[in-house]
């Protein structure tokens, strides 16, 4: 009997017959054995993935025998949230997912920092001393700190979020393709997704905090909706975005997502996806997560060996990074077994230590510490007017998950300047131009005069 080991601790707590959404993973070459025995047993998938990992929601009881299925490893499908902390408005705070395995889920939160009181003119400029606003054109700087005719031109670069919204000034005559694995509408109705998507690659735009800019400006985007216009998924949906990314030719992935490590970086199903498509040539940027600053704290699929996992750094407390930034060197399954971090040491080296660099995503280094530091660039949905207070599609958002579009940005110039083919690639430079890798910062901050030197 094979089930993951986050999963096989947890199950016994559940009633047998309360019913758990579960990831079947068979190998593909016993596909139709392996739903000749979930046959059997009254289980029909209600989706599949690479022919390899089914998707089903069966009674807690029936897992145990699911798991007796010659090759078939159960995962839970776990819930899956944009890594920013957003400021979320009432009525959607109490709108908590509670998920039967794990109790309540929700997004990263902090408090409300002001709202704008009904029927006000909007103000003309900050209202509110205690956030400083800082637009991307600005963070932009910090990364591509010499100049480059570089813009990411012929590079697909895909970014798995909450959707975007193609007809935003930031969007405007681009290439960009919307895709949906979540059964809504591909656009963005929150804003997370599109903040990342013009982050990574918007067009320059003057607003009245200074020129909004992403970094590959000329890149072709891919959007694969997997998170809702809550900001919650699913790693079977997470696992579905990332097939329609490759299906699709992606050579650059972005995602700002994350929940809990499931058992080892072996074990854990979206991990096995992401080493999957590293190998066929797909570079992963996925965020480290907001649980700093204690270690051990780094979400999947950014626990991912063969992923640049991205933490956020301060401008305002440069180098320091932000204090919500998760450390390494792993996730929270490694801290309860230290023995199995070695094994995968000797097996990924420095590669399962993360996070792997650094980027502007807000923050301060000390969580007292004022004005606060928020990243404004575009969005749509309801999250527009919560730190800048007019409702005019941009706004300041700060976490792992916007230091993560940047590094996406940079990786799609050096895709299309011949510099780095891989994730590997990109690593091995940062090894030699940045500092030693810390459980904090990895090799430091990621910036383009590395790459000059080549």
């Amino acid at each position: 009997m094979v089930l993951n080991p986050f999963f096989a601790e947890r199950l016994p707590r559940v009633a047998p017959d309360v019913p758990l959404g579960v990831i079947i993973d068979t190998p593909p070459s016993r596909l139709s054995q392996t739903l000749s025995a979930l046959q059997t047993l009254g289980v029909v998938p209600a989706d599949t993935v690479f022919s390899q990992f089914l998707l089903a929601m069966v009674p807690a009881g029936l897992i145990d025998q699911i798991a007796k299925i010659e090759g078939v490893t159960v995962h839970y499908n776990m819930p899956k949230t944009v890594l920013s902390q957003i400021p979320i408005p009432t009525p959607i705070a109490d709108i908590i997912q509670n998920d039967p395995l794990l109790g309540p889920i929700r997004t990263d939160s902090i408090v409300i920092p002001g709202i704008k009181p009904f029927g006000a003119p909007p103000p003309p400029e900050l209202v509110q001393p205690n956030i400083k606003i800082i637009p991307t054109g600005l963070s932009k700087a910090v990364i591509l700190d010499i100049q480059t005719n570089l813009t990411g031109r012929g590079v697909l670069l895909a970014v798995i979020d909450t959707g975007t919204t193609p007809f935003h000034p930031q969007l405007m005559s681009r290439n960009v393709i919307l895709e949906d694995v979540t059964g809504e509408l591909p656009v963005d109705m929150m804003g997370h997704g599109m903040w990342c998507t013009t982050a990574a690659a918007g067009n320059p735009f003057n607003t009245r905090f200074g020129k909004c800019e992403g970094i590959a400006t000329a890149a072709d985007i891919l959007h694969v909706k997997a998170l809702s216009t809550s900001g919650m998924g699913t790693s079977f949906g997470i696992i579905k975005a990332m097939e329609v990314a490759f299906q699709r030719g992606a050579r650059v992935v972005s995602m700002s997502l994350g929940g809990d490590l499931q058992g080892s970086v072996f074990d854990d199903p979206e991990i096995k996806v992401v080493e999957g498509l590293s190998k066929l040539g797909m570079i992963f940027v996925i965020a480290a997560g907001n649980s700093g600053p204690s270690q051990y704290t780094i979400g999947s699929p950014g626990a991912a060996p063969s992923a640049i996992t991205v933490g956020s750094f301060s401008i305002t407390d440069a180098p320091s990074v932000a204090y919500f930034s998760s450390r390494g060197p792993q996730g929270s399954y490694y801290m309860d077994h230290p023995d199995e971090l070695k094994s995968a040491e000797q097996v990924y080296g420095d590669d399962i230590h993360k996070p792997d660099v650094v980027a502007p995503g807000g923050g301060r280094a000390d969580a007292s510490a004022q004005p606060d530091e928020v990243l404004y660039s575009g969005v749509t949905g309801w999250f527009d007017a919560f730190y800048d207070l007019l409702p005019d599609t941009f706004e300041g958002m700060h976490g792992t998950s916007q230091a993560t579009p940047a590094v996406a940005g940079l990786i799609a110039l050096l895709v299309e300047g011949g510099f780095v083919k891989t994730a590997a690639d990109f690593k091995r430079v940062m090894a030699k131009h940045g500092h030693p890798k810390t459980d904090d910062d990895g090799y430091g901050l990621a910036r383009l005069s590395f790459f000059s030197q080549l």
